[in-house]
């Protein structure tokens, strides 16, 4: 079944995503230095020392998420799949919106060439600081599988 993306609720989403990211009750700076809380929720609303609960995460992790697709759906001009929209979410959750909304991957998408688009999650979005970071590496290949639906 296929939908507009922004017909998925946030929560469809946030489970994947929530694995990846992983619970901080406390504020922790991120490989990129980054003051970050609960599932990778950054904002000037997180300051040292910042404490969330597992609940509370959770709601900012679907906010976080709702905010990126509105974001991003401008730009996916096709209906998807939920899986297709669970990896787009989750790249753009991961990498910024900005890295995705010109990318080959949704232009690949667009036009129709689901291979190509889901070849492109593991084409290079796998680094900190221009280094290789497996987790990362993992986490593109499971988008790319959810994308294709498998």
């Amino acid at each position: 079944e296929m939908k507009n993306y922004l017909e998925y609720p946030p929560e469809v989403s946030a489970d994947f995503i929530e694995q990846w990211e992983g619970f901080r009750e406390k504020a922790y700076r991120c490989p990129a230095g980054v003051l970050t809380v609960g599932f990778g929720h950054t904002g000037p609303d997180v300051t040292e020392g910042h404490v969330v609960t597992y609940k509370e995460a959770y709601e900012l992790l679907c906010k976080d998420i709702r905010d990126r697709m509105t974001a991003l759906a401008p730009f996916i001009n096709v209906p998807v799949t939920e899986g297709q929209c669970i990896a787009i979410t989750s790249l753009a959750f991961n990498v910024g919106v900005n890295s995705v909304k010109g990318s080959r991957m949704l232009r690949k998408l667009n036009s129709g060439d689901i291979e190509g688009a889901a070849a492109e999650f593991t084409d290079g979005w796998n680094t900190a600081n221009g280094k290789v970071l497996p987790g990362l590496t993992r986490r593109r290949q499971a988008e790319a599988k959810l994308f294709l639906g498998e």
